[in-house]
Parts: C-alpha cells; sequence; structure tokens
C-alpha cells in the first residue's frame, strides 16, 4: 500500500536537509529498513501458511497461555 505522502513529503525533505543528495540517501535508508522488514514478513508467512496473519503469528511465537496476545492484538 502507497499512501500520498510518497509523492507530497520529498519536497519537504529536501527544504529540511537543504541538499538533494543526503535527502536521496535518507528516501534509500528507509527503503532498505522497509525491505527488510518485509522479508521478516515474508519469512513468517512461508514458515506459519495459515489465515489469520499476524494473530496467528503471535499465537504460533507465544502459545502459553493460548491465544491471550492474539486475542490483545485483535
Amino acid at each position: 500500500m502507497v499512501g500520498s505522502g510518497i509523492f507530497t513529503n520529498p519536497s519537504k525533505v529536501v527544504e529540511l536537509v537543504g541538499a538533494t543528495g543526503p535527502a536521496l540517501i535518507m528516501w534509500i535508508i528507509g527503503a532498505l529498513v522497509a525491505f527488510t522488514a518485509s522479508m521478516a514478513y515474508a519469512e513468517w508467512c512461508s514458515r506459519l501458511p495459515v489465515s489469520g496473519g499476524d494473530a496467528q503469528f503471535l499465537d504460533f511465537a507465544y502459545p502459553v497461555p493460548r491465544r491471550t496476545l492474539a486475542v490483545i492484538y485483535a
């Protein structure tokens, strides 16, 4: 999902930083962080191929007491 902020914020970032180079480096670092998070999520999805998403991941990671974190998250 891509929000509209990706289209409106670059000019604000360049204005605050004062140069295009450091702003571009910050965007690349942000992209690397997002990529790392998506790969971690993909690993969870491949390890636990059931429907339920994050609630199932929490239930798998913290089984005792059963479904406590999944219910709190939902």
